[in-house]
């Protein structure tokens, strides 16, 4: 019979907020059998990863909140160990109320970390930090492809009006105006965008190659990336990102994957690079790429439709989910906020525009620079 249990220490201490997976209960008389013991967060059974005399590592539990009661039980001891008040706060929290039902084509953050939404209608709605969720604009338009805060206060939105495809924008303070910048040729199909440093603005779709779109309104076309269907795009570090699905040689290529183009200036880009093709990968071979973007530290976030949908590549290629049993599939849209927090609209069915659904996941680093919201 083991003595009586103790809890002398928990970590991390959950005086501050943590993105840790696995909580340390350090102190006496636990077992070494892990069948021995269980560990609760209030009436939780929380998974046990490992055991040993003075340590039991459990999984983080999906409960939250800051005045939990954390119990071991040892089998034959007379007495369970109980440690609190413990506090675990949120990972994640639904932003805009919209129902499962809804559409959501895209989504924009400006400076305030307000965010914009695009909705059938079409509606862009505006849901502050709050959650105060407003009509910020139903301007007569066709489906807006994508959205994005540009410089100088203005969203910017890939649409048609009329007969017209093209570049509009409308400023962040006024929703009811909206200004053609640059007209789109009507057989191409633009689907993603996304500034860099000085202000122009790539994009590009199904096999257009690159538009660019400088500040002064002028036009210029790259064949770069012309034989891939581009869905997804990202100014970091001196490239532009793709996610795409491409089925041309080399056969590693094959697929949907993120591939990058560095940006020489004068809007002319380098060749196209494979970054990161999933298929690759054995564990993650099935997942299928939605989204992406880049954490501060060039760390690679991918929006997948597997039960884990977030996947972290870290600069070293190593790979491992975001929140593990946390955040449910799939991550149909990422995109990054003014701070730690990482925005996801949730797809359905891995479905890249069909879900209603945004979620506000709070990390412990903070997205690369966003040259649109200057």
């Amino acid at each position: 019979m083991n003595g009586t249990p103790n809890i002398s220490q928990v970590l991390p201490s959950g005086e501050q907020f943590f993105a840790d997976m696995e909580i340390h209960i350090k102190g006496e008389n636990f077992s070494a059998n892990p069948e021995d013991n269980a560990v609760y967060f209030d009436n939780e059974k929380a998974v046990l990863i490992s055991s040993s005399i003075d340590e039991l590592v459990a999984r983080r539990p999906k409960l939250t909140g800051d005045s939990i009661t954390i119990k071991v039980v040892v089998r034959d001891a007379y007495t369970f160990a109980t440690f609190s008040p413990y506090k675990i706060e949120k990972v994640k929290e639904e932003m805009g109320k919209f129902a499962s039902s809804n559409e959501i084509y895209s989504i924009a953050i400006d400076r305030d970390e307000n965010i914009y939404a695009a909705c059938p209608g079409p509606i862009i709605f505006k849901i502050t930090p709050n959650d105060d969720k407003t009509i910020f604009s139903n301007l007569v338009m066709q489906r807006p492809e994508q959205i994005r805060v540009a410089p100088g206060g203005y969203l910017y939105i890939l649409t048609k009006v009329g007969k017209t495809k093209g570049y509009y924008r409308m400023p962040l303070s006024d929703g009811s105006t909206l200004e053609l910048v640059a007209v789109i040729p009507p057989t191409k199909t633009i689907s993603c965008m996304d500034f860099d440093q000085d202000g122009v603005l790539y994009s590009l779709g199904k096999k257009t190659g690159v538009y660019m779109l400088n500040p002064d309104a002028t036009v210029i076309t790259s064949t770069t990336f012309k034989d891939y269907m581009a869905f997804d795009c990202r100014v970091f570090q001196g490239y532009l990102y793709v996610a795409a699905t491409y089925d041309g040689p080399p056969e590693s290529w094959k697929g949907t994957a993120i591939f990058r183009a560095q940006i020489l200036g004068e809007n002319k880009l380098g060749p196209e690079e494979l970054v990161l093709n999933l298929k690759a990968n054995g564990e993650y071979a099935a997942a299928r790429v939605l989204s992406f973007t880049f954490s501060e530290n060039g760390d690679l976030y991918v929006g997948t439709d597997q039960a884990n949908p977030i996947l972290i590549v870290s600069q070293s290629g190593e790979i491992s989910p975001v929140y593990p049993t946390l955040i449910d599939p799939s991550g149909a849209v990422l995109l990054w906020g003014n701070d730690t927090f990482l925005y996801m609209v949730r797809g359905n069915e891995g479905g890249i525009f069909s879900s209603g659904r945004i979620f506000r996941l709070r990390l412990t680093q903070k997205g690369a620079p966003y040259f649109g919201r200057r």
